[in-house]
C-alpha cells in the first residue's frame, strides 16, 4: 500500500467518524427537543380537557334542564362531541346508566373517571372536582340542579384558567429547556 492510499484511507475513516458523530449529535438534539415538546403537549392537553369539561357542563345543563333529556341519553349526546378521554368517559357512564345496573350514579361516574382519565393526569384536586360533577347531574330539583351545575362550571372554569396560565408560562420554557439540554449533552459528549 502506498503512502497516498494510506492517507486516503485515514481521511475516509475520519470522515466516517465525523458523519457518525454528526448523526449522533442530530439524534441527541432531536430527542431532547422532542422531550420538551412532549412536556408542553401534556400541559396543553390538561388545559384542553378541563375546557372540555366546562363545555360539557354547559351542554348537560341545556340538555337536562331545558330539553328534559334523560341522563343516559344526555351523556350519550354529549359524548358525540368530546375529546377522546371525555368521550370514553361519557360513553362508559351512558352505557351503565342505560343498562341500569343498579349502581348509584355516583359510583358509575367515579368508575368512568377512574377508567377513562389517566392516573396523575388531573392534579391538585381536579380529579375530585371531576368526580363531584355527579351531584349536579343527579339532583331532581331543576333549580337546585341548575345552581349546582353553575357552581361546578365556575369551579372548573377557574381550574381551566389556572391550567391555561400554567401552559402559557411553561410551554416555551419546556421547549427551550429541551433544546438547551440537547445542546448540553452534545457539548458534554464532544
Amino acid at each position: 500500500m502506498t503512502e497516498t492510499e494510506k492517507r486516503c484511507g485515514e481521511a475516509a475513516e475520519k470522515m466516517v467518524r465525523l458523519a457518525v458523530r454528526m448523526t449522533g449529535i442530530a439524534f441527541i438534539f432531536a430527542a431532547s427537543c422532542f422531550f420538551g415538546g412532549i412536556m408542553e403537549a401534556g400541559l396543553k392537553r390538561r388545559w384542553m380537557i378541563l375546557r372540555e369539561f366546562c363545555e360539557l357542563l354547559r351542554y348537560m345543563e341545556r340538555e337536562m334542564i331545558f330539553h328534559h333529556t334523560p341522563l343516559g341519553e344526555a351523556l350519550r349526546l354529549a359524548a358525540g362531541s368530546g375529546m377522546r378521554e371525555i368521550r370514553g368517559m361519557l360513553e362508559y357512564a351512558a352505557d351503565r346508566v342505560e343498562r341500569q345496573e343498579g349502581a348509584s350514579f355516583q359510583k358509575i361516574w367515579e368508575d368512568a373517571a377512574s377508567f377513562c382519565l389517566e392516573e396523575g393526569f388531573l392534579k391538585d384536586g381536579m380529579r375530585e372536582q371531576v368526580c363531584d360533577i355527579w351531584t349536579a347531574f343527579c339532583n331532581q330539583d331543576t333549580v337546585m340542579q341548575k345552581t349546582m351545575l353553575e357552581k361546578q362550571e365556575a369551579h372548573l372554569a377557574g381550574l381551566c384558567r389556572d391550567a391555561e396560565q400554567e401552559y402559557r408560562e411553561k410551554a416555551g420554557l419546556y421547549r427551550r429547556l429541551g433544546a438547551a439540554g440537547g445542546a448540553f449533552l452534545i457539548i458534554l459528549l464532544l
